[in-house]
């Protein structure tokens, strides 16, 4: 029974008719299969890509009308104005090259054109920059004190403008965060051009300062310079040639911490000295100061 079966199951799988009656119901299946998918499933997504395809929404705000007080007198209304924007990018630094100029001549010259084309419609130009041209290829600013300060700052993208009165090191270790190295090269470069950073005056001024505010010694202020990357020839030309200057300091200082008390024992007196050694000053400024100050005989 079961040969007779398998002998007529062998028959129908080779007749070549019915094999392909078979593919065709499989791909007829499959076929309905993602027609199903294809409007059922995902029908409203691809309904919705394409209304997005074919339809668009563009929205434009109405236009403002005139604005009356009770009177009748206009307070407000509208007038078209036009935009001119300047994009500091690289295609002045090609054309520059091109032409074989400089990117600022290329960008003078841009704004040469435009200030040209405004004065030939009737159009007002408002120049807002605090600089003047005296003649002789030479310019001044017109503003002073914290107003040319905040134009500084604002003009070289630095964060303060107290970053104006840094040394180079930390006014490159400070541009170099947020900036590569080739923009922070062009700012220190067009800074001290322009004498906004100078270490010999940054130098002298901090010297200044630490002598008359803070009362430090030489030492530390030779220490401190260093840190900000002044160079020691320059260090060394700021101090003060003569330790007068210093002997004076070191005096009121210790005058200040001994109230009138100048007979002391040992350990005070060591007390007071590793006090000003701390602050920078020599060791023999300080014994110098000691034999004037303090009792002879106790030390």
């Amino acid at each position: 029974m079961l040969r007779k079966i398998y002998e007529k199951a062998e028959k129908l799988l080779a007749n070549r008719l019915l094999a392909l009656i078979i593919l065709i119901v499989v791909l007829y299946c499959v076929l309905i299969g993602r027609v199903f998918v294809l409007q059922i499933v995902e029908g409203q997504s691809h309904k919705n890509d394409f209304t997005y395809k074919v339809q668009k929404t563009v929205k434009t705000s109405g236009t403002r009308g005139n604005i009356y007080d009770v009177n009748g007198k206009l307070l407000a209304y509208n007038k078209l104005v036009y935009t001119v924007n300047f994009q500091n990018d690289n295609a002045f630094q090609t054309l520059a090259a091109k032409n074989g100029t400089s990117e600022s001549y290329e960008k003078n010259k841009v704004i040469y054109k435009v200030i040209k084309i405004l004065e030939r419609n009737g159009d007002s130009f408002i120049n807002e920059i605090p600089i003047e041209y005296t003649g002789s290829g030479k310019f001044r600013f017109t503003e002073t004190g914290s107003k040319l300060k905040k134009f500084k700052r604002d003009v070289f993208g630095i964060g303060n403008s107290t970053d104006l009165s840094k040394s180079e090191k930390e006014l490159r270790d400070k541009l170099i965060k947020d900036y590569d190295e080739d923009i922070t090269n062009k700012v220190i470069s067009m800074l001290e051009k322009y004498g906004y950073v100078n270490d010999e005056e940054y130098a002298r001024a901090y010297v200044r300062d630490c002598l008359n505010l803070k009362g430090w010694g030489q030492k530390r202020i030779s220490l401190e310079l260093t840190k900000r990357g002044i160079d020691k020839n320059i260090i060394e030309n700021s101090l003060p040639k003569e330790n007068t200057e210093q002997l004076e300091l070191i005096e009121k200082l210790l005058t200040k911490r001994l109230k009138g008390n100048t007979n002391i024992d040992f350990k005070e007196k060591k007390k007071h000295f590793d006090y000003l050694a701390r602050r920078g000053f020599l060791p023999s400024d300080i014994l110098e100061v000691f034999d004037k100050v303090l009792v002879k005989e106790d030390w």
